[in-house]
């Protein structure tokens, strides 16, 4: 059981990250909150919407109304989840104030995450079959930001053979998990059996982030 703020150097060090902590006459620690600004992005603020606050030896992220990620009292970062686009931006701010390395969604998973298998980002594969004739026809997902199809290795398959298309989903998927987006490719058989549908898919609160950076590189 915490016994009040006894402990001077773990209060120095909460101190360094701007949050203040002292003792009621109780000897009690008491919680203190602040508001997470940006620094290391151009956006302005978070709309209050990401709060700080330090509690029994932890820094502790709130992003609405979850606790998402903390610093321990041995100074290691713990992120429980990424939950949607504009809480992964707050748990990425949090982490760059205080030093530690925030690129991309994989790597703070991986160099953080207390439960990876809780903390998978679903990406919804459900799709729609959209006929365009008696006979032929393909499917859609509602949560596509990059379609196209493959076949094989012939000679007048240009942009559409197999090992480009490969090559520009590659390049995409990058694009996207350096911006902090997890994706995923779906393969889909069409009516042609020469070709096949190949889309990539995010989460869909993340579609139209995606969209837009997909669209600034020319996809």
């Amino acid at each position: 059981m915490a016994k009040g703020w006894e402990n001077e150097s773990a209060r120095h060090s909460l101190a360094r990250y701007g949050i203040k902590t002292g003792t009621n006459k109780s000897n009690v620690p008491k919680s203190k909150s602040k508001v997470l600004i940006p620094k290391t992005i151009t956006q302005k603020s978070f709309g209050g919407k990401a709060v700080v606050r330090a509690e029994d030896g932890k820094i502790i992220l709130k992003s609405y109304a979850t606790d998402v990620a903390y610093i321990d009292k041995n100074g290691k970062a713990v992120v429980k989840g990424l939950y949607s686009a504009t809480t992964r931006k707050h748990i990425m701010e949090f982490l760059r104030q205080r030093g530690f390395k925030a690129e991309s969604s994989e790597q703070v998973m991986r160099d953080y995450g207390k439960d990876t298998k809780n903390a998978k980002v679903k990406i919804p594969t459900k799709s729609n079959w959209v006929s365009t004739d008696g006979w032929r026809g393909h499917e859609e997902f509602p949560n596509s930001v990059y379609e196209t199809w493959a076949t094989g290795e012939y000679e007048d398959a240009g942009e559409n053979a197999g090992s480009k298309v490969d090559a520009r989903l590659k390049v995409v998927q990058k694009v996207l998990r350096d911006e902090g987006i997890n994706s995923k490719v779906k393969t889909t058989q069409t009516s042609n059996v020469f070709s096949t549908g190949v889309d990539v898919l995010v989460t869909p609160n993340d579609m139209k982030r995606a969209k837009e950076i997909l669209k600034k590189k020319g996809f």
